[in-house]
């Protein structure tokens, strides 16, 4: 069951969450749907178990929750292989990868006066799409999401992908139903999502100290530091322990350790 909160405008009748939330970017949502998203009353809303330190969690979605850091590689070794460029292994994506992800196609040797990067982004994408069946969601994400729930506290995901291909990746995986707010991006670039961020916390009834960002990389700490959020990195997906803990001192090991720092 998902938390008991409005989504980002009325839901058709088979919809399963916020799905037509097609966001742009921190402006003109406002503009076209009715600001009832994420502002929630206490009459609408059950109350949170007093145990729990957040009220509102944001989830990153590529490498947080689902693992797919070997289909990642793969599809990029696809790429470079196309270009005769030298293939990466894992160790080397987790090296190197950045945002926005031109620098890491560039740091891999993509050489964008031959083909621009939107090119290339959007290749990288379209075979992604096709291999997120061979994805898989980290151990214990059903688990922690419905306890997370149970306590009546928010979840929504915020992510650099396009916001169409997260919506459809979430809904295959069966999670739709644990997010009030499912924010991507309106590109493939994968420039960053602090504009995106900053506009869900302007939607959102929690306050900024009691919302926490649970994501994988430094980009995502960047944007709790940049949102005035608490955050935790899960050492699951696209940066190693090592590089996390270069800035961030809330690392863990599993998302089952997330559910020691929220209290649910």
């Amino acid at each position: 069951m998902g938390v008991q909160y409005r989504p980002a405008i009325a839901m058709s009748p088979d919809a399963e969450v916020c799905d037509h939330w097609p966001f742009t970017g921190s402006a003109g949502v406002a503009d076209r749907f009715p600001v009832t998203d994420l502002q929630s009353t206490d009459e609408r809303l059950p109350a949170r178990d007093p145990k729990v330190q957040y009220e509102h969690i944001i989830w990153d979605w590529n490498g947080t929750l689902l693992d797919d850091l070997d289909v990642c590689v793969d599809v990029m070794n696809g790429l470079l292989t196309d270009r005769r460029l030298a293939r990466i292994d894992v160790d080397r994506h987790r090296e190197v990868f950045d945002f926005p992800v031109e620098t890491y196609y560039r740091a891999l040797g993509f050489d964008f006066s031959e083909e621009s990067f939107g090119t290339v982004a959007s290749d990288y994408c379209t075979r992604f799409d096709h291999r997120v069946a061979d994805c898989r969601l980290h151990d214990d994400v059903e688990a922690v999401l419905g306890k997370i729930a149970a306590a009546n506290a928010r979840q929504s995901i915020l992510s650099s992908c396009e916001q169409g291909s997260l919506i459809e990746a979430v809904r295959s995986f069966g999670l739709t139903g644990h997010f009030g707010a499912i924010v991507g991006q309106a590109d493939q670039h994968a420039k960053g999502k602090v504009a995106a961020g900053a506009d869900l916390l302007a939607r959102a009834a929690a306050p900024r100290q009691r919302t926490l960002l649970v994501g994988d990389t430094l980009h995502d700490y960047a944007v709790a530091k940049a949102l005035g959020i608490d955050c935790i990195l899960v050492s699951l997906g696209h940066h190693s322990t090592s590089r996390l803990t270069t800035e961030c001192e809330s690392v863990v090991e599993s998302l089952a350790d997330v559910i020691a720092h929220v209290g649910a």
